[in-house]
């Protein structure tokens, strides 16, 4: 019971409840206090107790799940986590005992060891089946024994590990990087450039959360800065060679007649499949009925919607139906441009950064060396200076 109260305690007094209304982000199913150092049913006990005596505010965290070749199978779009906040009552109660956000280090240790289980810091997994189902997931590979290229590659990251596991992020738990590589059944020797995006270990990692919530993220103490790659895959189609860069001029994604959102969702949808669609996907099609009440097909109907982006954003091939380059290829090329940066940031000026695919969470007064990097970076890898947000 004492490890669950202090860490409880020590995580609400530490957060600083005039930032972004003070809450907390951390995972509060059963199954998240798997080989934890408290029990869940200790830590809710407590909880509970406290939210009783009016000490605690606490909201339920909620998900929405998406499927695409992006993601190899079923995975989280956006998730709010659980979050709670100590009340002015709690804040109280506690300075009445010489305790207050200033001095609550002087009363507790904090502990930031992640607790990986079986967790690696590289994954490489197998093509997904062209027929499987929503709920398919691509199956984890072990890579080949001699592989010359795996040791280096997980090195970096688990050097990169070492250096975030000595910092301190809030208001979310700490973080490990997993790197997620695919398609490892489709090449005779493997070569590790398909995929390898960065994701942070676990569902309520601060990468599934909202970007408003993400607003509250501090890096050892400091408010941060979310920095983002403007049109990121595009950018790099173009760096290619694969299309003008005439379509990066204003807003791409600005195309008479349609919305902004359904442009977006066009182009992102048909790179993710590698070629046009004879249908609207049914998850996207739901998705606007439940916004709109209206049916997606009836409003945009996908080949005259498909044709008139098209006009303005040429991604398909000469063959009128497939995109030049793979989802796998883009993922590739923005994960070594990311993984870059956060190299060069941690390790040349000692400056912790988090990733979120095209974009990076930085301490605000490390937001000019933060865009340099990712405009030299980029240009470097793929000849092009992207637009930063």
């Amino acid at each position: 019971m004492m490890k669950a109260v202090g860490a409880l305690v020590a995580d609400l007094l530490q957060r600083d409840h005039t930032h972004l209304g003070g809450w907390l982000f951390r995972e509060f199913s059963r199954a998240s206090f798997t080989d934890g150092p408290v029990g869940y049913r200790t830590t809710k006990q407590f909880f509970d107790e406290l939210k009783a005596c009016g000490m605690v505010d606490s909201v339920t965290g909620n998900m929405v799940w998406t499927d695409s070749e992006f993601t190899a199978g079923r995975h989280p779009e956006w998730k709010r986590a659980t979050r709670f906040r100590g009340t002015a009552a709690f804040r109280e109660w506690f300075a009445s005992k010489g305790i207050t956000r200033e001095t609550w280090d002087l009363h507790f240790e904090r502990s930031e060891e992640i607790h990986l289980g079986s967790a690696a810091s590289v994954i490489l997994r197998a093509a997904r089946p062209a027929n499987a189902g929503p709920k398919a997931k691509a199956r984890d590979m072990i890579p080949h024994p001699e592989d010359k290229l795996f040791p280096d590659i997980k090195q970096r990251m688990d050097r990169l590990n070492a250096y975030l596991c000595e910092q301190t992020f809030a208001p979310f738990p700490a973080v490990f990087l997993r790197r997620i590589f695919a398609n490892g059944d489709q090449q005779t020797s493997y070569q590790w450039n398909q995929g390898g995006r960065l994701y942070a270990l676990g569902d309520e990692s601060y990468q599934n959360a909202r970007k408003e919530d993400r607003a509250a993220i501090t890096i050892n103490g400091k408010r941060t800065v979310e920095l983002d790659l403007r049109a990121a895959h595009l950018t790099i189609i173009v760096g290619m060679g694969y299309i003008p860069a005439s379509v990066l001029e204003g807003d791409p994604y600005a195309v008479e007649g349609l919305p902004r959102e359904i442009a977006k969702q066009w182009v992102t949808m048909t790179l993710s499949h590698g070629k046009r669609h004879r249908q609207w996907p049914r998850e996207i099609a739901a998705e606007y009925l439940r916004k709109h009440g209206r049916k997606l097909s009836d409003d945009f109907p996908l080949r005259k919607t498909g044709d008139l982006i098209l006009s303005k954003l040429p991604i398909i091939g000469e063959d009128g139906q497939t995109a030049p380059v793979t989802w796998a290829e883009l993922q590739y090329q923005d994960s070594e441009i990311m993984l870059e940066v956060l190299e060069r940031l941690a390790f040349d000026h000692g400056v912790p950064a988090l990733p979120v695919h095209d974009s990076l969470i930085v301490a605000e007064d490390a937001k000019d060396l933060a865009v340099s990097l990712l405009k030299s970076v980029f240009a470097e890898k793929v000849g092009i200076v992207p637009e930063i947000a």
